[in-house]
C-alpha cells in the first residue's frame, strides 16, 4: 500500500474491543497511529524495538500473578504479538504455576479451577458453574515487564465468556506445549492495549485501549519514549547552548574591536610626541 501511494507511512494498528463491550468496535489502520484510541493519547503511547525477526516480538520478563513470580526465576524472553491467536500463552511450566495459584485461592473461596482441553486440543483454564464477574473479586492481576515497563492486567482483563450460557468462565492463558521460552500476545492482550507495527522505524506502539481503560482492565507502569523523537528539554538545551556560543562571539568580538582601538590611539599619541619632538629642534 506504501509503495502504490495508498499510505504515507508503513503502519498496521490493531484496536480489539471486548466483544461483550457493544459500545466499542474493533478496528484495523493502516498508514497511522490512532491516538484518539489510546488512553493519553500521544502522551500514553509506548514504543518499543522490535526483536522479532519473521515475527513482531519484543522482551517479556517477570511473569507475575498476584505480585508472585510463575517464571522460577526465568531469565528475559522474546514475547511474540500473535493477532491470531485469542490467548496469552506461556511456556507450559509457567501456565501450571498460574493455575496452581489459582487453584489455591479457590479452595478459600468455595469455586473451583480446572483444566479443559479445547476442540482443537488445547489446554485452557476453566472456572465451572461461574460467570466471568462472579470470580473477578477472587482472582488477581497478572503483570509483566516489556523492556523498561510494567503491564498489568486485572482479572476482568483477562476472563472471557464466548457463550454466557456456556456454564463456566475461560481464563485467556494457554500453554506452549514442550516450548519453555516462548510467549504471545494474543487478543486477550491486544483488547486491553491499542498495538501498531511501524514497519519503517521497526518500533511496536503500545498503548491502553481507551474502550478498556474506563473499566480499569489494565495499565501500563513507567514509559518508553519514541526513540526517534528529541529527548524531553532536548530543544531547549540546544537553544540555551547555541545563546551562549553567540554571546562568548560577541564577547570577543567587542573585546577585539577596543583593543584595536586602543592600539590606534596609542600609535596615534606617539606619532604626535614624536611630532612635536622635532618641532622643538
Amino acid at each position: 500500500m506504501q509503495k502504490q501511494g495508498v499510505i504515507k507511512d508503513a503502519i498496521v494498528s490493531f484496536n480489539f474491543e471486548d466483544p461483550e463491550e457493544w459500545s466499542q468496535m474493533s478496528q484495523v489502520a493502516f498508514g497511522e497511529i490512532l491516538y484518539s484510541e489510546i488512553e493519553g493519547g500521544v502522551a500514553g503511547a509506548n514504543y518499543y524495538t522490535n526483536l522479532g525477526r519473521e515475527q513482531w516480538g519484543l522482551l517479556i520478563d517477570d511473569f507475575l500473578y498476584n505480585d508472585q513470580d510463575m517464571t522460577n526465576g526465568q531469565r528475559a524472553k522474546i514475547a511474540l504479538i500473535d493477532s491470531g491467536n485469542v490467548s496469552i500463552q506461556l511456556p507450559q511450566f509457567v501456565w501450571d504455576n498460574v493455575l496452581v495459584s489459582m487453584q489455591h485461592e479457590a479452595m478459600a473461596a468455595s469455586y473451583r479451577v480446572v483444566k479443559e482441553r479445547t476442540d482443537k486440543g488445547m489446554w485452557e483454564i476453566r472456572i465451572p458453574n461461574k460467570n466471568c464477574n462472579d470470580v473477578w473479586q477472587y482472582l488477581k492481576p497478572i503483570s509483566f515487564k516489556l523492556e523498561n515497563t510494567s503491564i498489568v492486567i486485572e482479572p476482568r482483563g483477562y476472563t472471557y465468556q464466548l457463550d454466557p450460557q456456556q456454564g463456566y468462565c475461560q481464563i485467556g492463558f494457554q500453554p506452549t506445549p514442550g516450548e519453555s521460552n516462548e510467549y504471545r500476545l494474543g487478543t486477550i492482550f491486544l483488547r486491553n492495549f491499542y498495538t501498531a507495527l511501524d514497519y519503517d522505524s521497526d518500533l511496536i506502539v503500545i498503548g491502553v485501549n481507551r474502550g478498556s481503560a474506563h473499566l480499569a482492565k489494565a495499565t501500563v507502569v513507567g514509559h518508553r519514549a519514541n526513540p526517534f523523537l528529541p529527548k524531553e528539554g532536548g530543544s531547549v538545551a540546544a537553544v540555551f547552548v547555541i545563546v551562549i556560543v553567540i554571546v562568548v562571539v560577541v564577547v570577543a568580538a567587542v573585546a577585539f574591536v577596543l583593543r584595536r582601538r586602543e592600539l590606534a590611539k596609542k600609535k596615534a599619541r606617539q606619532a604626535l610626541a614624536e611630532q612635536e619632538e622635532g618641532l622643538v629642534e
